[in-house]
């Protein structure tokens, strides 16, 4: 079952809320219950020299599924995976995407040469 949203002026739920109890007090006992929400925890701060999947991706324009492969296979060291984030080595990430840049191809094999020949 799919519901519209109707947005109402302040002004038409306040007087509405003047004039019906039972939804001032539904309204209440809905920010008692979101004020209780569990609050996600912050993330700790990058460890040094490590920048995680996301950032990489948007700061070097490569996709994430990239990153997270190369990470997987070993050809990007990991510095730290915590529940929600992947944290890489930056030093080794320019290298290797400077390398897939400049590498003409699909698959990039030049890329696999040059880290193994290094």
């Amino acid at each position: 079952m799919v519901t519209k949203r109707k947005w109402m002026p302040v002004e038409m739920v306040e007087s509405i809320l003047s004039e019906n109890k039972t939804a001032k007090e539904k309204l209440d006992k809905l920010g008692r219950e979101i004020n209780n929400l569990p609050v996600r925890e912050s993330k700790p701060p990058a460890p040094e020299g490590g920048i995680t999947i996301q950032a990489a991706g948007r700061k070097y324009k490569m996709h994430t599924g990239t990153l997270a492969r190369w990470a997987m296979k070993g050809i990007i060291p990991v510095l730290l995976r915590t529940k929600n984030e992947t944290y890489l080595d930056e030093r080794k990430l320019v290298e290797v995407v400077n390398l897939y840049k400049e590498s003409p191809g699909q698959g990039k094999k030049t890329i696999r040469q040059n880290l193994n020949a290094s």
